[in-house]
């Protein structure tokens, strides 16, 4: 849950502003608290116990969906450990972003720069030890070479002009 709410929580301290690209990330969020607390057993609250019957079936109009055996009271309190898990894992999110900020803007400014990183490029950005002239450097290395190539292709035509005159 921390994971899925790591981009959402970067957009809110770095940006000041939340875009709608963590829209899926917030459904899996909400899906997993939810799990966790009916289909785990995983809340301290309620206990080691599931609530809702899964469907097997698609009979008579009824869909995969969980039949409800359980009150209102006990609904509400479901509710509240969705909502209790999401916020301690939110919290727990911005706490760790907050103490790696130079982290994130250091990977987020390698990421401008290189457009996308692999694994190990990932792992010595977040250490701060891939130096980020180098990426500049190839980067524009590889602008050159486009370049490079673009030209060439553009002789070759003029040549192909020239021969058929």
């Amino acid at each position: 849950i921390v994971v899925l709410l790591g981009g959402r929580v970067a957009e809110e301290l770095t940006l000041d502003d939340i875009s709608t690209g963590a829209s899926n990330d917030l459904e899996r969020v909400s899906a997993t608290a939810r799990n966790m607390v009916t289909k785990y057993g995983m809340s301290s609250k309620l206990g080691p116990m599931t609530f809702g019957d899964s469907e097997d079936e698609v009979f008579l109009g009824n869909s995969f969906a969980s039949k409800k055996n359980y009150s209102e009271e006990v609904a509400y309190e479901i509710d509240k450990e969705i909502s209790r898990i999401v916020d301690e894992s939110y919290k727990q999110t911005k706490k760790i972003l907050q103490d790696n900020m130079d982290r994130l803007q250091y990977v987020a400014k390698a990421l401008l720069v290189y457009e996308t990183l692999d694994a190990d490029q990932f792992l010595k950005a977040f250490n701060k030890e891939l130096p980020l002239e180098v990426l500049e450097t190839e980067k524009s290395n590889q602008t050159n070479n486009i370049e490079v190539v673009e030209k060439k292709e553009s002789f070759q035509e003029k040549i192909d002009i020239d021969e058929k005159k």
